[in-house]
């Protein structure tokens, strides 16, 4: 199975979002970058589409729920009980719960 072609495709994306920077004389927060791109390059492959976060204009990507999940998921993994209390708790994570 070829798959670079994926891989090519989205670094011509991210090359081009470069230069958008550039064109601007505007930093670029790699922070968000390239999860952005790596997320939009495991997306494709694994299940044939992505978000676009690496065209978003603020490189939108599941970045900051995988350091929640760093933070907390050791706490869930020992007290199994923990999430869904925490659920319970307080409004903001019961909201979320909600609107999947």
């Amino acid at each position: 199975m070829d798959v670079i072609h994926i891989v090519h495709r989205h670094i011509d994306t991210f090359q081009t979002r470069l230069l958008e920077f550039e064109a601007r004389k505007e930093p670029l927060n790699v922070t968000w970058a390239f999860p952005a791109l790596t997320g939009d390059i495991i997306m494709d492959y694994f299940f044939g589409f992505n978000y676009g976060s690496t065209k978003d204009p603020s490189f939108t990507s599941f970045h900051a729920a995988f350091k929640l999940v760093g933070i907390t998921g050791h706490v869930a993994m020992q007290f199994p009980w923990f999430l869904p209390v925490s659920i319970l708790t307080f409004p903001s994570a019961r909201a979320r719960q909600d609107h999947r």
